[in-house]
């Protein structure tokens, strides 16, 4: 993921696509999520507690975008949710990495 302030990669039609306001797409990155509780507990049910799986979509097609938050927006999908990317929220981080580090 690129690290610059704001940006988050969003995936329509297996691209990475941008846009300005509130625009329908596939997945995303997970970084910042707003969701219904409806989708949360319906995945959950769905795949036994464990609706993400990491580099499923890879097996699948090998030319597509991977990762468990994509899987996760798949099965959303699947599951008749539509998925939304409002492009003109930049989500920043509150602290640094090394603020957050453990030291246990």
């Amino acid at each position: 993921m690129n690290r610059q302030a704001g940006f988050v990669m969003v995936y329509k039609d297996g691209k990475m696509t941008t846009g300005k306001g509130l625009k329908e797409v596939d997945s995303g990155s997970m970084g910042l999520v707003l969701m219904k509780r409806e989708v949360v507990e319906t995945l959950f049910k769905k795949y036994d507690g464990y609706p993400f799986e990491f580099l499923q979509r890879d097996q699948l097609e090998k030319d597509k975008p991977t990762g468990e938050d994509i899987v996760f927006f798949d099965r959303a999908r699947e599951a008749g949710f539509k998925v939304f990317c409002d492009f003109d929220v930049r989500p920043k981080h509150l602290a640094n990495y090394q603020a957050l580090k453990y030291e246990g």
